[in-house]
């Protein structure tokens, strides 16, 4: 924003700042405000006055013609020195008004030849200060400055002719050249090339996004020779940008030519080839004209190198032989690789074996979901984690390493696909299920049946046990063996009537224990569990018995089981009768648990609030009569204190209900006991109103 320089009295005059302090500093004393602020001043000051500013001499105003002409930015000179006044101050840099027409930006970068980490250490909004154009750009109108003395090394006006550069950057600009490290800083290096030309590596170049380099020293030192791609060359700034990574959207320099020439060429062909770069993922190799990437894993078979392992073997110059793996002809990508080919393994031969045959192989690799285990002539198969033992595993490695050597059988086998399908499991009796044709990769063996068959189970009353085995945990439960080959989820949940925190503050691994049934999915095979004793359900009768009841009267009862959400209570004085007490029915205050409130046998006072005969269901209450928590539930019912449904919520008898109005404390007032709204007005109404109960 463009500032100008007024003399103080000026200033006061125009109302800029307050006339008390005015004449405190000396008499030639200067402030600079922001030139939209001196206009408004100046045309305020003539409509309040009715006088012509424009007889106050310009001199008197500003202290140089730039508070009424701006130089276009056209005018400017890159490179050329002007002085200016810091207009404002930000967190990454400043803006300086040098009497153009935009505001120049003073990156933080360019403030001080030292490292500056906060620009209010260097500048300050009002200093005048001396600034060189580092470039201009009229479209957008943008102008960027430097403070700095000596520019930095990437910046230096170098001598070498850089068109040579800028030549290659518009003919090949994924070609790699050589290099070495001049230096390097906490955001980059500074690498020399040939001729005396230096250019700047920038830390975001050093390796792709997804490895994100922290310091600039691991990846490159000072004297190290890298490969490097020009990304800018600007001729007039004498600036060259370079990169460590490959051209976006192209494996190498030689990979902006045409591969299509490669599509059709023996993929089992070995050809010679040249490294012309070397990264941590791989290095690139020119075939026949073209570069092509050899990809890490492709160089050696069946072992896995490291990054500094490649670049022991492979260096930039190095005659390599390699094979095509791949031609991409539309991402114009080449793909090469230094093993041989193999023939298709034949896979008949395992299609045709037993699924319960036991075949010997060796670990190669273990993953998170699984091992892969060699069986010979260049087959390998997978043993899914969930195939690994009869019990839950947790991890692949709790069971299997690399090099170990195995037992499987052959479940499943997909020659299209090469895929065979392995399991360390016992062959059950339900496996024996007829599988289909194995060449076109149908499941065999336990993969043929799909879900563990629970039908067994599903018959199992609710008050039947059975005995299990603890076999693994998980944060929500455990699970547990049982009978005929099967496991059970026994949800945290179930394992007591309180809360529990975690599994094995019940349960240990191996323990054998008792549980019931409680939920079975044949059609997913899985089965649920309880420890916990069954909840005897309510007899089904007429509960036509409870019809009209008091609504506000306390009955005795019996809590016969405790559930996350509430307790069921018996009625001792309508045998068979059972009622839910929901956990919001327990108490005034938020009950978190329900077993810190009750348990089961604990005789209780309960008050039947609803009784719905069509469903046989029937609520029960332990909160007192007219209540905050039973007001509020009596409102969003449409019942009144007896019960009854409340008239005005249907005025009209249309059968609609409207919404009950927030319920207050003043809108269940007793005009008898003239009791007011107040919180204590509304318990002393509660304690009369129990005194009326018990006297009646």
């Amino acid at each position: 924003m463009r500032c100008v320089s007024v003399p103080l009295q000026t200033a006061v005059l125009l109302g800029l700042v307050s006339g008390s302090a005015a004449f405190a500093f000396a008499p030639n004393a200067k402030v600079v405000v922001h030139q939209h602020r001196l206009n408004r001043a100046i045309s305020n000051t003539r409509s309040r006055l009715s006088v012509r500013m424009s007889t106050v001499a310009p001199a008197d105003l500003a202290d140089n013609s730039a508070a009424a002409s701006k130089t276009l930015l056209a005018d400017l000179v890159v490179g050329q020195q002007y002085e200016g006044v810091v207009s404002n101050v930000l967190s990454y840099g400043a803006f300086v008004d040098i009497g153009a027409e935009a505001n120049g930006l003073v990156h933080i970068s360019q403030l001080a030849d030292a490292f500056v980490s906060n620009p209010t250490e260097i500048v300050a909004e009002g200093d005048s200060v001396s600034v060189k154009v580092l470039s201009i750009d009229q479209a957008e109108k943008k102008l960027v400055l430097t403070m700095r003395t000596s520019p930095r090394a990437a910046h230096i006006q170098q001598e070498a002719d850089l068109s040579p550069y800028a030549e290659i950057l518009a003919t090949d600009p994924g070609r790699m050249l050589p290099g070495t490290v001049e230096s390097v800083v906490r955001y980059g290096a500074f690498v020399r090339l040939a001729e005396g030309c230096s250019g700047f590596l920038h830390i975001s170049q050093l390796k792709p996004r997804a490895e994100r380099v922290s310091n600039v020293s691991d990846v490159v030192t000072v004297g190290q020779e890298v490969q490097v791609r020009l990304r800018d060359v600007d001729q007039d700034l004498k600036r060259v940008n370079l990169s460590l990574l490959p051209l976006s959207g192209a494996t190498s320099a030689a990979a902006t030519k045409d591969v299509s020439p490669l599509a059709s060429a023996d993929r089992a062909t070995f050809r010679a080839g040249t490294v012309s770069a070397v990264h941590d993922y791989g290095a690139f190799v020119a075939v026949d004209g073209v570069d092509g990437l050899l990809h890490i894993s492709k160089i050696e078979e069946g072992v896995a190198l490291t990054p500094a392992q490649l670049r022991e073997r492979l260096s930039v110059g190095q005659e390599v032989s390699v094979r095509i793996l791949s031609v991409d002809v539309a991402a114009n990508k080449l793909s090469l690789t230094m093993i041989a080919d193999k023939p298709e393994p034949d896979l008949s031969a395992l299609a045709a074996r037993s699924p319960e045959e036991w075949i010997e192989g060796s670990v190669v690799s273990t993953t998170t979901y699984g091992a892969f285990v060699h069986l010979g002539d260049g087959i390998d198969g997978m043993v899914h984690i969930s195939e690994l033992g009869e019990g839950r595993v947790d991890a692949v490695t709790d069971v299997l390493n690399v090099g170990d050597a195995v037992k499987v059988r052959v479940i499943e086998v997909v020659p299209a696909a090469r895929k065979v399908r392995l399991s360390m499991r016992e062959f059950g009796a339900a496996e024996a299920a007829p599988r289909g044709a194995a060449s076109g990769g149908a499941r065999r063996g336990r993969g043929a049946r799909g879900p563990k068959d629970v039908s067994a189970y599903a018959a199992m009353g609710a008050e039947e046990w059975v005995e299990g085995k603890v076999v693994s945990f998980t944060p929500f439960g455990a699970f547990v063996a049982l009978p005929g080959g099967v496991d059970g989820l026994l949800h945290v949940s179930e394992m007591a009537s309180g809360r529990v925190e975690a599994p094995q503050d019940v349960l240990s691994e191996g323990q054998e224990i008792k549980v019931r049934v409680i939920d079975v999915d044949t059609e997913a095979g899985r089965i649920g569990l309880s420890l916990r004793q069954a909840r005897r359900a309510p007899v089904s009768r007429d509960l036509s018995v409870l019809a009209g009841v008091d609504t506000t009267a306390f009955v005795p009862g019996t809590v016969t089981s405790v559930v996350s959400y509430g307790c069921f209570v018996a009625l001792d004085d309508t045998p068979g009768i059972e009622g839910l007490l929901h956990v919001s029915q327990l108490s005034e205050d938020r009950v978190e648990e329900v077993g810190d409130v009750v348990a089961e046998g604990d005789k209780v006072q309960v008050r039947v609030v609803e009784v719905d005969l069509d469903a046989g269901k029937v609520n029960l209450s332990m909160l007192p009569v007219g209540s905050a928590k039973d007001r509020s539930r009596n409102a969003r019912r449409g019942t009144g204190e007896d019960g009854a449904a409340d008239d005005a919520s249907d005025p009209f008898g249309t059968g609609e209900r409207r919404k009950s109005p927030r319920p207050r404390f003043n809108d269940y007032e007793d005009s008898a006991l003239n009791v007011g709204g107040g919180e204590a007005d509304w318990q002393k109404y509660l304690n009369q109103y129990f005194e009326k109960k018990d006297s009646a």
